[in-house]
């Protein structure tokens, strides 16, 4: 199941500063909290797809990126769905 990522583990990168998008202080403030982010869904699968990355990552060793762009390299939150594919 798609899902997003917890404040732990946005925090590996958000511990210092990233990027400038003016919101991204937010992440250490809600970490600083102890809140859980509140995520925008950009995209929504109908319900009864379900797509398994494993064929890609595993049996294909395909990194992330060369089907999403690199996130840590990205200056402001996407607000469409950013899957580019071979």
């Amino acid at each position: 199941m798609a899902s997003f990522p917890t404040l732990a583990d946005c925090m590996d990168c958000h511990k210092t500063p990233q990027g400038r998008e003016p919101a991204e202080p937010e992440v250490r403030a809600f970490a600083a909290r102890g809140q859980a982010l509140t995520w925008v869904r950009i995209n929504r699968l109908a319900g009864h797809v379900y797509f398994s990355h494993a064929a890609h990552v595993s049996l294909a060793s395909m990194n992330c990126e060369e089907c999403h762009r690199d996130m840590k390299a990205v200056g402001e939150a996407p607000t469409v769905p950013d899957v580019h594919g071979k």
